[in-house]
Order: C-alpha cells, then structure tokens, then sequence
C-alpha cells in the first residue's frame, strides 16, 4: 500500500509549522539533515581573516502565507542589506530558530543562485521563498 499526505493534511502541517518566525540564513555551502544552525555554512558575519564584520545577519521572516496546494510563501520582503565585503556565491536558504547557532528546521537552493558583492543589496522579493513538503521522502524544496 502506498503512503502518503493528502493536500489537505499538507496544508495543516506546514500551518502548524509557519505559525511562528523563522530567521532564514543565506547559504555559500551545501548543506544536510544533520547539520545546526551552529554548523551551517551561512554567510560569515565577519571575515575570519581580520574580523571586520561582513554586513550579514540572518533576517527574522515572521510572516508566512499558507497557500491551497500545500505551499508557503514569505509574505514580507527580506531585506539582508548593503554588504561590506563580498559575500561570495549565496546558492541557498535556511530556516533557523536564531539569529546565530540555533536550530536547523528547513534548507533549500535558489533557483538563481547570485554572486554577492560589496555594496550590493541582496533582497528575497515576498512570495519569492516556496516551500512545500513533497513525497514520497517529505523534503522541502524551493
């Protein structure tokens, strides 16, 4: 018999799950399922080779749009702000409990990944973040 979620039992789900704030992390490196948000290659917020901070922080995303069809979407704009440094190549996302270490909860690529310079904003427009709970293995894509 096969398994698995109906649309509607999807979209109870993911509302359990987006009933709060999630601070969503840029990421330079792959992640995996046992990863923290300790360990997770996000962008560094200072250069490890003379401190000087980076301009990065994870942005607080409080605001999720639970659409029919099992999909969420953030509804405000996620404004990461002007770096100070390159931040390199920002290939992916992450939902953390923490502005700093914490919890790891979801991760995903950009469909675009981008080149992050100094002195370019880097900006996640509302309704660009999709997510949704996909099976048979119950991953989150983007």
């Amino acid at each position: 018999m096969a398994i698995g979620v109906s649309n509607k039992g999807v979209e109870y789900f993911l509302g359990l799950m987006f009933t709060g704030g999630f601070y969503v992390a840029l990421l330079t490196g792959q992640p995996n399922v046992g990863m923290t948000g300790t360990n997770l290659a996000d962008v560094e917020v200072a250069r490890l080779s003379d401190g000087d901070a980076t301009g990065y922080t994870r942005v607080l995303c409080a605001a999720w749009t639970i659409s029919a069809g099992g999909f969420v979407l953030n509804t405000a704009e996620l404004d990461y702000g002007t770096p100070l440094f390159d931040w390199g190549q920002v290939s992916g996302w992450a939902l953390c409990s923490a502005a700093v270490d914490g919890d790891l909860y979801a991760f995903g690529e950009f469909a675009n990944p981008r080149l992050v310079g100094a002195g370019n904003d880097f900006i996640v427009d509302p309704g660009a973040l999709i997510i949704t709970l996909s099976s048979p293995r119950n991953s989150i894509v983007a």
